[in-house]
């Protein structure tokens, strides 16, 4: 019996480190059919990613990925001269573009082999019209909620093909049956009694970590049981200087001690077991996964109204929701979950069902491989 054709679909990831965007795209990569499908991976330089990559065993080259400026094109023709080489070299027979900003060269690549292209957005998309153009010669737009495809506005033709595919996790990698709960406190010397909020995101200003900063004010005041964890880095935003006013702000409001800063934390399962409580305070998230994580783990959530959050989380059921840039009801909330422990646990039981529903990475990787089948 004849073994079946494998596709080669090259995937471009724009950065070397590793976010949300990524911790997806190596979900997908690991759990990919690969009799069916075969991966190589393009990456803009070695780094973090270049390395779970190995771990989990796809290829990877490093292709240097410039954006197209006006005043200097060179290194953006650079960019689309190497990954036609490359799709030829290799036989490619489809793109999957993580996240849109790869959509600029990818697309121009994949017109001039001839091969289609799937660009993956996993961002609210801005109003740079020049951005934007791109999506519309996309074979296929993948959105990870239904707020980023609607953010797409005009720039997508009535004909194109629009797939909303949820991210997904492995659910037994998290999983609320996790008994570490203590060594993550221990290591940074939290009680084994205070009540613990998570705060799960790279450290940027659309983030929000300065209004939980807030809103621990107003918790502080009647809970010293109370810690915050403020978890991530400035590594793709170059957000150093903001990272700087929020360490300002905790020293203002009186915090030190009760707000912790982690930095990157790999080992991110031992940290959700070692929380009672996610908050998640985006100004307009695109989806969250870190509350999807919350949710698998058995963490009752806070997110806020806007973007994506509204699509995870079920309000009054696995978590609450909250206005955006609000810190008296995200306190209001935080309070409301500390004080009633009960409907904690209900909400954290919800959640994991709503993860095993919904957002499991068997659903989201046969639901793209099946986009696969239908573009190539």
């Amino acid at each position: 019996m004849l073994s079946p054709i494998k596709h080669r679909i090259l995937y471009l990831n724009p950065v070397s480190v590793i976010s949300g965007a990524e911790m997806s795209l190596l979900g997908l990569l690991q759990n990919l059919n690969k009799e069916a499908f075969e991966p190589l991976a393009a990456l803009p330089g070695p780094g973090p990613l270049e390395e779970r990559m190995a771990d989990i065993g796809v290829e990877t080259v490093i292709i240097p990925q410039q954006k197209l400026k006006a005043r200097n094109p060179l290194p953006y023709l650079k960019t689309i001269y190497y990954l036609v080489n490359l799709i030829r070299k290799r036989n490619i027979d489809l793109i999957h573009s993580n996240m849109d900003i790869g959509n600029q060269y990818g697309l121009v690549a994949a017109k001039l082999t001839g091969i289609p292209i799937i660009c993956h957005t996993r961002n609210i998309l801005s109003e740079r019209p020049f951005r934007r153009m791109f999506l519309r010669y996309a074979d296929v737009l993948i959105a990870n909620s239904h707020a980023v495809a609607a953010s797409y506005g005009t720039y997508v033709c009535k004909s194109q093909k629009v797939v909303v595919i949820h991210n997904g996790l492995d659910l037994n990698e998290f999983s609320p049956n996790n008994t570490r709960r203590g060594i993550f406190r221990r290591k940074l010397k939290i009680p084994d009694d205070a009540f613990v909020i998570g705060h799960i995101a790279r450290i940027c200003p659309e983030k929000e970590q300065h209004t939980l900063i807030d809103a621990m004010t107003h918790v502080a005041q009647t809970h010293l049981e109370a810690y915050a964890l403020i978890v991530g880095d400035t590594t793709i935003d170059d957000s150093a200087p903001f990272l700087s006013s929020l360490k300002q702000r905790v020293q203002e409001q009186k915090l030190a001690g009760r707000v912790v800063f982690t930095g990157f934390v790999d080992n991110i399962v031992d940290l959700y077991a070692a929380v009672d409580l996610v908050v998640l305070p985006s100004l307009c998230e695109p989806f969250g996964r870190t509350l999807i994580e919350a949710m698998a783990m058995g963490k009752p959530v806070v997110a806020t109204r806007a973007g994506g959050a509204i699509e995870v989380v079920e309000d009054g059921v696995t978590g609450l929701l909250v206005p955006p840039e609000n810190s008296p009801q995200l306190a209001e909330a935080i309070l409301k979950i500390m004080e009633d422990r009960g409907a904690a646990r209900e909400f954290g039981a919800n959640g994991r069902k709503r993860a095993e529903r919904l957002f499991s990475i068997e659903q989201n990787v046969r639901k793209i491989e099946q986009t696969y089948i239908e573009t190539l």
